[in-house]
């Protein structure tokens, strides 16, 4: 099935121009659409570019209409009120998985109408280019924009500015492995959030906490903290809902109860469809697919996480198409198929060195371990084992700290 979340995005974006600019800009755009179609049918009707297929002259016909309406849209709303416009937009590019144009719009804004903005509009900007660099798991350019925000918030006395960067700072400290400095700000956040009555930033630190609490194996502690934040979040929220139930699969998952971890995940899913966020619809089939093969299922895994890998590819996060390889690993070596399973797995593993996680290199190598140990290669099996050791304690993992040990001393019996 062709993915129509650019052309949806696009409507979203048309509905908000025609709100802020009016009814003339609106018959102008769709005067200047049915021109553009008019002139490039025309020409592709002579002479059609080499391999260029329907999809394609979809997907140019959109990004011209995606130009059209924020260079248009320049004539028909104050130049003041244009910053503001611009970065609306973007928050809607970001949604919906659209990167590029998000960072092209913030680059206007900050390069070409700065001295238009309101004040508290140039933090906000560094705080959404570290976002983006955050989704690219970019975490060292994340931190340096986080970090220009903070400053300029500082200078505002924008306290929810401050809270809010405090949470996304520790959220790169937790996929970093800098798990107590993720604690210290995660806390420090929260404090602030309950002070000043920041609801948003309470569900978010919430869930954030309860991540944490996860990967510490504290089970109960995290489905407490998910369902704090799922208690503050109306039902309106689709986003919101679909990350917390996404997690609340993930902790049910780690407990082996793939039941109800697959009941979750299908409601993430479900929630991300009705929210057209595409990112999160992308984790969610990630986990499922895990889930899936651990039941046995592995022509329904393999889809899923195949649909993951080609909405991962299209956002550039590396760090989530590593978890694919890993779950495409763990398939084929169910599969009989160690080969082909260890090249999944040294993919995997190579990029989660390259970006720095020591939590998801852990998984990765703890499962070459186990492949090794089918072959009969001991020492392979031992060295990958205590590799995954390292990387679990070094992020206080606790109970795949438990698991690697006993898997290195059932090895050296």
């Amino acid at each position: 099935m062709a993915d129509n979340s650019l052309q949806i995005f696009l409507n979203q974006v048309f509905t908000i121009s025609s709100e802020r600019c009016g009814l003339i800009f609106t018959d102008k755009i769709n005067l200047l659409r049915k021109e553009r179609e008019r002139m490039l049918e025309g020409s592709w009707k002579v002479v059609s570019p080499d391999d260029l297929e329907d999809n394609d002259k979809q997907a140019i016909f959109r990004e011209i209409d995606f130009d059209t309406l924020i260079f248009n849209a320049l004539h028909f709303i104050d130049r003041n009120e244009y910053p503001t416009y611009l970065f609306e937009v973007c928050e809607l590019a970001i949604g919906f998985g659209q990167f590029d144009k998000a960072q092209r719009l913030l680059s206007l804004i900050q390069d070409q109408y700065r001295e238009y903005a309101d004040k508290n509009l140039p933090p906000k900007v560094n705080q959404r280019f570290g976002d983006i660099a955050f989704y690219q798991s970019d975490y060292k350019t994340a931190l340096e924009e986080y970090e220009k925000a903070f400053q300029l918030y500082i200078i505002l006395n924008h306290l929810e500015g401050l809270t809010a960067i405090k949470n996304s700072m520790a959220i790169v400290k937790t996929e970093t492995g800098n798990i107590p400095q993720a604690e210290e700000l995660f806390n420090e956040a929260l404090d602030m959030a309950k002070e000043h009555g920041f609801k948003e930033l309470q569900v978010k630190i919430n869930m954030n906490l309860g991540n944490i609490l996860q990967i510490q194996g504290s089970f109960t502690d995290a489905l407490s903290k998910f369902n704090a934040a799922l208690a503050l979040v109306s039902e309106d929220d689709l986003v919101a809902r679909a990350r917390i139930t996404h997690n609340i699969g993930i902790v049910y998952k780690s407990q082996h109860r793939n039941d109800r971890a697959l009941t979750e995940l299908e409601k993430s899913i479900e929630l991300s469809v009705k929210a057209n966020n595409r990112y999160q619809k992308g984790l969610s089939y990630l986990e499922k697919a895990e889930a899936l093969y651990r039941n046995g299922d592995l022509l329904s895994s393999t889809a899923l996480a195949t649909s993951a890998f080609q909405i991962f590819t299209d956002l550039r996060d590396r760090l989530s198409i590593a978890d694919v390889y890993k779950v495409f690993g763990l398939i084929s070596r169910k599969r009989n198929n160690n080969d082909v399973a260890i090249s999944y797995l040294e993919h995997s593993k190579r990029i989660n060195e390259d970006y720095h996680n020591p939590l998801n290199l852990g998984e990765t190598l703890f499962e070459l371990a186990k492949l090794y140990e089918d072959d009969k290669e001991q020492d392979l099996a031992l060295k990958n084992y205590q590799l995954a050791l390292s990387k679990f304690e070094s992020v206080s993992a606790t109970q795949k700290i438990k698991e690697a040990r006993q898997s290195i001393n059932g090895l050296m019996a």
